[in-house]
């Protein structure tokens, strides 16, 4: 658990890093700031009780589509680069998620239903792809997609239920 833990943190990290000298901050609690994104990026949050969500978006024609419903949920997402697209729904409890797109086309499909499931996805390249669907508690998946035209879909129904996916190169499927 000690490595998951320090995984989260690399990745806040190294998105913070990243995105910091171009930072448009959008929080889930200040939804007036979409108003505020650059070239045409869309970001659309819905959240009740005491979610957190944190969208980064730098590039052109990004899009970030959140729904949290539930209590104690938690959602980071860094886009960096072009038409990277993101659908995140968290339902439940304590359920985290920490997403990566830097490059362009990339896609991340998302849902959390239950409690404390926790998700963290990757992508750097261009037209990479990740579905993934948690549902039930304490599930664990990382995706890391390093390339171009990858894909990873990972299903997890149950409790305890781990998960890892690394894609380095090109037109892999997992």
């Amino acid at each position: 658990m000690k490595n998951i833990k320090t995984a989260r943190v690399r990745l806040l990290i190294t998105c913070l890093l990243v995105c910091l000298p171009f930072l448009n901050l959008h929080a889930g609690e200040d939804l007036d700031s979409f108003n505020e994104l650059q070239d045409l990026s869309e970001l659309v949050f819905s959240q009740n009780h005491s979610n957190k969500a944190l969208a980064i978006q730098v590039g052109e024609n990004n899009q970030s589509n959140i729904l949290q419903d539930g209590q104690g949920n938690v959602l980071v997402n860094v886009q960096k680069g072009w038409e990277n697209q993101l659908t995140a729904a968290q339902y439940g409890f304590e359920n985290q998620a920490y997403l990566l797109q830097v490059g362009s086309e990339n896609l991340i499909s998302l849902i959390q239903d239950g409690y404390n499931n926790n998700a963290s996805i990757q992508q750097a390249g261009w037209n990479n792809q990740a579905d993934l669907t948690q549902i039930g508690s304490d599930n664990n998946a990382y995706v890391n997609q390093i390339g171009q035209n990858n894909s990873a879909i990972i299903e997890q129904n149950g409790s305890g239920l781990n998960s890892v996916v690394t894609q380095y190169g090109d037109s892999q499927t997992a």
